[in-house]
Order: C-alpha cells, then structure tokens, then sequence
C-alpha cells in the first residue's frame, strides 16, 4: 500500500474514531471532504489549485474517502 494511501487511512480511522464519541455524527453520505467543499462553494478545480494538486488528485480523494 503506498505511502499516501496509509496516511489517508490513518486520518479516515482518527475521525471515524472521533465521530463515535459525538452521538449523533456521522460520516456524511457524500464524505466530508466533498460536503465541506460543496459548503464552502469550491468546485474540484478550485480547490485542486488551492492545494497545489491536480481535479484529478481532488475527485480521486472524494471518491477514495467513500471506499
């Protein structure tokens, strides 16, 4: 698994492991990263350039947030 993935997983089980101590939060049904960026009104691209990545880099972390 590369090195990425790991750091991603970690990050994804401290928040899930956050979320069980708050009754009631839940991981939303589109992921975070996407409900926030959707909250904030930032398209893919726009947050893509905001981070130094790429859409592809943003859609691919959207998507993997879900797996």
């Amino acid at each position: 698994m590369a090195i990425d993935r790991v750091v991603a997983k970690q990050y994804r089980d401290k928040v899930n492991q956050a979320s069980m101590r708050l009754e009631g939060l839940s991981i939303p049904i589109e992921g975070w990263l996407r409900t926030v960026r959707h909250a904030l009104g930032m398209s893919g691209p726009q947050l893509g350039a905001r981070l130094g990545v790429t859409q592809a880099r943003v859609s691919k972390a959207d998507n993997e947030e879900l797996a």
